[in-house]
């Protein structure tokens, strides 16, 4: 059951929102919960869908920051 109502690694902010305001957590719970659970290392195959191909157009995740996106490439930078 878990595995159906837990966000994916590809859930967009306003998903992840969505799907804990169903659980009544608001947007400062959520947002805490989720950075409690990120601190450390990921992957990069974990959301470099969100850096260069969001939902298959080839371009970025338009709700993620401009800055941190940047950030973010220059350490999962793209391979074709």
């Amino acid at each position: 059951m878990a595995e159906r109502e837990l966000p994916t690694p590809q859930a967009t902010i306003s998903v992840i929102l969505a799907r804990f305001g169903t659980r009544g957590l608001n947007e400062r719970e959520t947002v805490s919960l989720f950075g409690a659970h990120s601190i450390g290392i990921t992957h990069c195959t974990f959301f470099e869908d969100r850096l260069y191909n969001f939902s298959g157009t080839g371009k970025p995740d338009p709700e993620l920051d401009t800055g941190f996106q940047q950030e973010l490439k220059t350490k999962c930078p793209f391979y074709a």
